[in-house]
């Protein structure tokens, strides 16, 4: 079973725990945070303050780790998180654009956002999303798509 690590915390240290937990023009998460350390501080469990705070006891243990290792600075801002890429992402961004760019629409002349999304079973927005990055737009001409651009 793991334990947690016992978190002490300095005087000067715990003044600003206290100061970022009550201020109000502090953020609602970074108070969060503050409380979590102070509290394990006091030799609470992660459960205990879990239950205390209504935060998942991983959150609290998560907080508690980063102090330990990092101290203020570990919990004075969150981590960045790299958003993992879509691995479909490049392939539906291809097949949007060729069937734009090759397949006549099943009915009218021209293809909109909102028919060839439902024609690929994706949303409009993705649609939207990649002829705006391909400079791709609807021509005057009925039946003529023109890039800019590229």
């Amino acid at each position: 079973m793991r334990m947690a690590p016992k978190i002490s915390v300095t005087d000067e240290v715990r003044q600003t725990l206290q100061e970022w937990a009550t201020s109000e023009s502090s953020s609602a998460r970074r108070s969060a945070r503050a409380r979590i350390v102070l509290m394990a501080a006091d030799g609470m469990t992660n459960l205990e303050i879990a239950d205390a705070l209504g935060l998942d006891r991983r959150v609290v243990g998560r907080w508690r780790q980063r102090f330990a290792g990092q101290g203020l600075k570990g919990v004075e801002r969150e981590a960045s998180r790299r958003r993992r890429p879509s691995p479909f992402r490049e392939r539906l961004t291809r097949l949007i654009l060729e069937t734009t760019l090759t397949t006549p629409p099943p009915q009218g002349t021209r293809w909109t956002t909102r028919t060839l999304a439902a024609f690929l079973n994706v949303s409009r927005c993705r649609v939207d999303r990649v002829w705006r990055a391909h400079g791709i737009r609807l021509g005057v001409c009925t039946d003529r798509l023109q890039t800019v651009g590229r």
